[in-house]
């Protein structure tokens, strides 16, 4: 995660980025939260490395606070959002739940529909093109979760004593290291953020409609479009759409 700011003597006819030269790694972070603003465990998934992601997983400082798994290419797929469905969301609920998501190729399979339907879970879809007005992280939570995560990449880079490889190079920071940086971000992020996303995004609203003008108007003043083709958009296409 270079920063795209860095400190050097002013005139200097070039200015060098500190880096690891790992850029092009990547970690997916899956994160949820319930509209009474409870954060679930972060689901963390990185590129190989099944071997570290087992012993991490015996770790006794981190059960409970996340789940960590490994894909070949870092990506969620069927298997690993089952996974999340089972050790993230849980069966442990007596009462009916939504699920609220986007149109993710993994979120809309058989295997999936089955492990909902298991832990009792309802799911609504965010019709494509939608997810930047409804999704609630993608509205509200990504960026400032993301902006901590950097910050926090940024005041390990500026510490004066870092390990460095044969060659010289500052290495990487371990795994480890990356999930306390994502833990304490997404501890870091307000609750309050939480709760505000959900009405913003419409998905706690009270089902009489009585609030849903309000939405409707201000999704519409961003695109230009009329109330009535702004209804079709973010009600009648989508899957959990009674009308």
């Amino acid at each position: 995660m270079p920063s795209s700011t860095t400190v050097n003597e002013a005139g200097a006819s070039s200015v060098t980025i500190r880096s690891t030269g790992h850029e092009k790694d990547r970690v997916t972070v899956c994160l949820a939260a319930k509209a009474n603003m409870q954060k679930l465990k972060p689901f963390i998934v990185f590129r190989g490395g099944k071997r570290d992601v087992n012993r991490m997983n015996e770790d006794r400082r981190l059960p409970g606070k996340c789940v960590i798994h490994s894909s070949a290419n870092g990506w969620l797929n069927e298997s690993l959002t089952v996974k999340w469905v089972q050790y993230v969301v849980g069966r442990l609920s007596s009462a009916p739940r939504l699920l609220v998501w986007d149109t993710y190729k993994c979120h809309m399979t058989n295997g999936i529909k089955e492990a909902l339907r298991q832990a009792g879970v309802d799911s609504a879809l965010v019709p494509g093109g939608c997810t930047k007005y409804i999704q609630v992280p993608d509205v509200s939570w990504n960026k400032p979760f993301k902006d901590l995560c950097q910050i926090a990449y940024d005041d390990w880079m500026a510490e004066t004593e870092h390990e460095v490889t044969p060659a010289g190079r500052i290495k990487a920071p371990s795994r480890h290291s990356c999930i306390e940086r994502i833990l304490s971000a997404w501890e870091s992020l307000p609750n309050d953020i939480i709760k505000k996303s959900f009405e913003a995004c419409a998905v706690s609203l009270p089902i009489n409609g009585s609030e849903d003008v309000l939405r409707q108007t201000a999704h519409l003043a961003m695109e230009g479009r009329s109330c009535r083709k702004g209804r079709s958009i973010f009600y009648c296409t989508a899957t959990c759409c009674s009308c």
